[in-house]
Parts: structure tokens; C-alpha cells; sequence
């Protein structure tokens, strides 16, 4: 396949294949700026029916055809990389999973770690189905972070986003 850009504004250019190029011609593309996810998107605005404009349009979706009760998940984090082989529907739940927002009060650089005062070691802790799973302490932060990184592929798979992925899209933003 070949991939098409597709200009926007703020001088941003959306990815897709060309097999997608009939379906988003159609529209007039802005990029719009997330904050919450410090990613751009491409987004439309649906033109007026009946002097009622609907709501913005993702480019993501559209292309995904996703259904309004599940989420597009960009593999690469790249919220303008809207090629097939980036993207995935999936559940709100399994996108969260592959989150790369995280608290800025942590004691630890590392997703699932934390400095346990008392006990004067790391911990590994991670979340699954509304509950969390202690992994253990240890006395090295890094090998908590392995502990986690297993569990989280192990419990998410294709979604688990461990530490080295963490901070490889962390270092991109």
C-alpha cells in the first residue's frame, strides 16, 4: 500500500493509505490539537443540515468505520498516523490499558512503581478488572519495573504498554 498525506492546518499532515484517499477527499481537514492526550488529530466538521452542524468528525474513525461505543487506538501514539496498520478498535478499557499519561506525583520514573517508605523498597503494583495486583518489593526500582512490564503483557498483550515503551513515546511527545 502507499501512504497519502493529507495537509492540514497549523501546518500538520495527516498519514493514511491510498486505498482510504476517496473516503476522506470528501472532507475539509483541520488539525486539532489534544491536550489531554498531547497529540494532534485530524478532525472535520460536517457540513450544515437544516442549519444543524453535527459533531467533529475523526479522521481515525471514519477511516476505522468504528462504532460509537468503542475507540481507535493509535499504535504509535501518532494521532496523524491514520494508516490501517497503526490503528486498531478496541474497547475503552483496552486503550486505557495502552495509556501513556501518567500522574505527575509518583515516587518512581517507572509505570506500576513505587517508593514504599516503610519498608525502604520499591513495589510493583498494577491495575486489572477494578482491582489492583501486588507484584512484590524490591530493593532495586528497575526490577519492579521488569515485574511489571511481565505482568502488564501477560494481562493486556497487544495493549500492555510496558516501561521501555512508556518512555520511548514519552521522549517523542
Amino acid at each position: 500500500l502507499e501512504m497519502i498525506e493529507i495537509q492540514l492546518t497549523q501546518g500538520q499532515f495527516a498519514l493514511i493509505d491510498d486505498e482510504d484517499y476517496q473516503l476522506v477527499s470528501n472532507y475539509k481537514w483541520y488539525a486539532h490539537h489534544d491536550r489531554e492526550y498531547t497529540a494532534f488529530y485530524a478532525l472535520t466538521k460536517p457540513k450544515m443540515v437544516n442549519g444543524v452542524r453535527g459533531s467533529s468528525i475523526r479522521m481515525h474513525r471514519l477511516i476505522m468505520n468504528a462504532p460509537d461505543e468503542m475507540v481507535v487506538h493509535h499504535k504509535d501514539h501518532n494521532g496523524l498516523n491514520n494508516m490501517k496498520s497503526n490503528l486498531v478498535v478496541c474497547t475503552n478499557a483496552e486503550n486505557s490499558r495502552h495509556a501513556k499519561i501518567f500522574s505527575t506525583k509518583k515516587t518512581s520514573r517507572f509505570k506500576g512503581v513505587s517508593w514504599f517508605s516503610r519498608g525502604k523498597k520499591w513495589i510493583s503494583m498494577i491495575g486489572f478488572e477494578g482491582k489492583h495486583i501486588f507484584l512484590g518489593s524490591f530493593d532495586d526500582e528497575e526490577f519492579a519495573a521488569v515485574a511489571y512490564d511481565k505482568k502488564a503483557k501477560e494481562l493486556f498483550g497487544e495493549f500492555a504498554l510496558t516501561n521501555a515503551e512508556r518512555n520511548l513515546c514519552l521522549s517523542n511527545s
